[in-house]
């Protein structure tokens, strides 16, 4: 199934990003002032991981200060990547497969963009539902394991 709209054009150019030197304290305001919910992690111009909200609370939840954590520390550091020219589908079956939210956009080893599920959303409605389900079904899978956990 292809949608006839590419990476590209659904992405977000100029994403947000911060270095590797930085605290977790500084990219958590640096979120709360860009309103974004995760920031790519550089040295130099080569990607090196993304540290998303999620990472930010586990730091918390686990007692560390976050003005003493380094982003390296927490972020991810597999990162799952596309293209601008790659079909929005292929890009939603992907971030499906990986269980991913968010995909830097690469061209010629650059990073072009960032392509999130809120930029899915704006664009694509049928996608929308097909994200919907799969985030439902990871729903029902952790259900299921808990209840069998207990």
């Amino acid at each position: 199934m292809r949608t006839g709209v590419k990476v590209g054009d659904a992405m977000t150019q100029n994403p947000v990003i911060v270095s590797m030197d930085r605290t977790v304290s500084y990219a958590s305001k640096i979120m709360l002032e860009k309103r974004v919910g995760s920031l790519l992690v550089m040295e130099g111009d080569k990607i090196k991981g993304i540290i998303t909200e999620k990472d930010i609370v586990r730091v918390i939840a686990k007692g560390m200060s976050p003005r003493r954590v380094k982003i390296p520390e927490v972020m991810r550091k597999k990162l799952h990547t596309t293209k601008p020219d790659e079909d929005l589908y292929e890009a939603v079956r992907h971030m499906k497969k990986n269980k991913v939210r968010r995909l830097p956009v690469v061209y010629r080893g650059k990073l072009v963009g960032l392509l999130t599920h809120t930029d899915i959303l704006r664009l694509e409605p049928i996608l929308y539902e097909m994200m919907y389900d799969w985030a439902n079904m990871s729903l029902s899978k952790n259900q299921m394991k808990k209840d069998i956990e207990e």
